[in-house]
């Protein structure tokens, strides 16, 4: 049976943060309505984060393709 960790901190070579992963394992059946809606309206406030962020990535490559090239 393979080692479960429920704290782990992962860095990269070269990055100035790591991350931090949290895990707690908790049985559907005990996990309280609220709680499951807590967590279902943060995953989805994630995703919105990220689509905003490759948004911006996206109007910066749009705007370097409409840009005069330097001479």
């Amino acid at each position: 049976m393979p080692e479960r960790r429920f704290v782990e901190y992962e860095t990269r070579p070269g990055e100035a943060f790591g991350t931090l992963h949290i895990r707690i394992p908790v049985r559907r059946r005990f996990m309280p309505e609220s709680a499951a809606r807590h967590i279902r309206n943060a995953m989805k406030e994630s995703l919105l984060a990220v689509r905003a962020l490759l948004d911006e990535v996206i109007q910066g490559l749009e705007g370097e393709q409409t840009r005069p090239a330097a001479r």
